[in-house]
């Protein structure tokens, strides 16, 4: 009885218990579908968000303008990410200069 209990035990060790790695309960499984519904949700409110600023002044467009952040050229054109601070538009290569400009603008404005 005892070499089978010990067996059994060296097969679970050298086998596992049929779990896949990474594999949780349906809680866990839960837990990690809700936080990533919370997370897009978060997402497409931050889209909206950057979507809903001013509209790009026609004059603007087919202009070219410095990135403030990495100051690269841009070329605007509908769709070109933007922000208007001071009142003045910035027009950035994308989203993610936008996006630091916008948190902390002044560290951008020389």
């Amino acid at each position: 009885m005892r070499t089978l209990v010990l067996c059994l035990m060296c097969a679970l060790l050298a086998f596992g218990c049929g779990k896949k790695e990474g594999e949780g309960t349906k809680k866990d499984e839960a837990a990690k579908t809700e936080k990533g519904a919370e997370k897009k949700a978060s997402e497409g409110d931050e889209k909206a968000e950057a979507k809903a600023e001013t509209a790009i002044p026609k004059e603007a467009l087919g202009k070219t303008e410095v990135d403030p952040v990495c100051e690269m050229n841009v070329k605007v054109e509908e769709g070109t990410p933007h922000h208007e601070h001071d009142g003045k538009h910035y027009y950035f290569c994308r989203e993610g200069c936008r996006d630091a400009f916008s948190k902390a603008p002044d560290k951008f404005l020389k």
